[in-house]
């Protein structure tokens, strides 16, 4: 028998070799069958991944699509492009070069086809999601309809909450919608009377996220009152989005962040910033437990929170915290943004283009005064302004 130190002395990198034992003394032959075993484990490993770049290269179904080189073998070249926020410019960009169809990863594509699209999304079209979705499931909640990956189980997400998003029930909030709508126009007028440039970047978003609390929280989060993003919520939700996008085509996806030593680890030095998200689902976690134990206020409209509240699961039974929170981040973190989408796509055409923007006021003004609004001293809604034919 050897001991450690004999072999310490004789070769100083053994002190580093894992998976033996130093505190006892190491049989020579047991140390060379280690060494060896170590040394095909990494040339093994080393094989497969050379073998498996060559056959994304050379072998694999969409060996013949275009695109970059390194994305023929690689996931590096999309998920760069995800993180740096680039993706969808410099994707286009390959589609002008290569064309409708283009390789992006191993065994993806992206495709700019019309027929294409149809084939693949069309009405009665059984596309399953990828795992991407996975990186979407936030812990200690029901799986979403965004993220339900499975078919049945996405159907019954989606009809329990479909009422709410229902034109009828939006319809009977509308008084909740123009109650927003009134005090951002009282906000967009100080602006107006200070002479000042409205950001409409972010007072769209104010706008949209107020009302979506006013619709599914049961009252405005505060965004237009105080002019800025309150507590960092909207910076939250951008934040979280952000990370669980771009990590899920990472492998582990969120686990890299939602284990308990990474929890600690950010709750510990990860400031405020870092822990946005978690932030968000605090504040989300206190409005759903109120109005689940109090339930609705004298006098208050019923709104989507309380649609979702008087949801059932699968088996009929009264859904769970957990249940009402997830819907919570979808409309909040998902109808908020996509809105200011909408509205400032909307705002960018009419304001870019002087001739659309005359009509659309004079058009606003005639409405006003055919409807006689202004002697009523209230806005338009919506039937009027659908079925009013100018």
């Amino acid at each position: 028998m050897v001991s450690n130190n004999t072999f310490s002395e004789w070769w100083p990198g053994f002190a580093s070799i894992p998976h033996i034992d130093k505190t006892h003394n190491v049989s020579p032959l047991h140390l060379i069958i280690s060494i060896f075993a170590a040394k095909h484990v990494v040339i093994v490993v080393i094989g497969l991944f050379f073998v498996d770049i060559v056959y994304n290269i050379f072998f694999h179904p969409l060996r013949h699509i275009p695109g970059p080189f390194l994305a023929k073998f690689s996931h590096a070249w999309r998920n760069h492009r995800y993180f740096r926020g680039s993706w969808h410019d410099d994707t286009l960009e390959l589609h002008h070069r290569y064309g409708n169809v283009v390789r992006i990863a191993p065994g993806e594509v992206s495709f700019v086809d019309e027929h294409g699209l149809k084939s693949l999304y069309g009405h009665g079209k059984q596309v399953l999601k990828t795992k991407w979705y996975d990186s979407w499931i936030v812990p200690n909640m029901t799986v979403s309809f965004f993220a339900a990956t499975d078919v049945r189980v996405h159907r019954h997400l989606r009809s329990r909450v479909s009422g709410a998003y229902s034109m009828t029930s939006i319809l009977a909030m509308e008084p909740l919608i123009q109650d927003v709508m009134d005090l951002n126009i009282t906000k967009l007028g100080e602006f107006a009377d200070r002479g000042e440039v409205v950001p409409m970047d972010k007072w769209a978003n104010y706008f949209t996220f107020d009302t979506v609390g006013k619709l599914a929280m049961g009252g405005t989060i505060g965004f237009l009152e105080h002019g800025k993003d309150v507590d960092g919520i909207i910076r939250s939700i951008h934040d979280g989005f952000y990370l669980m996008a771009n990590m899920g085509n990472v492998p582990f996806q969120m686990f890299w962040f939602n284990n308990p030593l990474a929890k600690w680890a950010l709750r510990t030095f990860g400031g405020q910033r870092l822990n946005a998200f978690d932030i968000f689902l605090e504040w989300l976690d206190e409005r759903v437990e109120e109005r689940m134990t109090q339930g609705l206020k004298d006098g208050q409209r019923r709104d989507m929170l309380q649609h979702y509240i008087e949801a059932k699961d699968p088996q009929g039974l009264p859904v769970k915290k957990g249940d009402v929170m997830i819907e919570g981040v979808n409309i909040l973190g998902a109808g908020a943004d996509t809105t200011t989408i909408g509205i400032l796509a909307i705002l960018g055409s009419v304001l870019t283009n002087p001739n659309a923007k005359r009509k659309l006021q004079e058009e606003i003004d005639q409405a006003y005064d055919d409807l006689s609004l202004d002697q009523e001293h209230r806005q338009i809604t919506f039937k009027e302004a659908e079925l009013w034919d100018g």
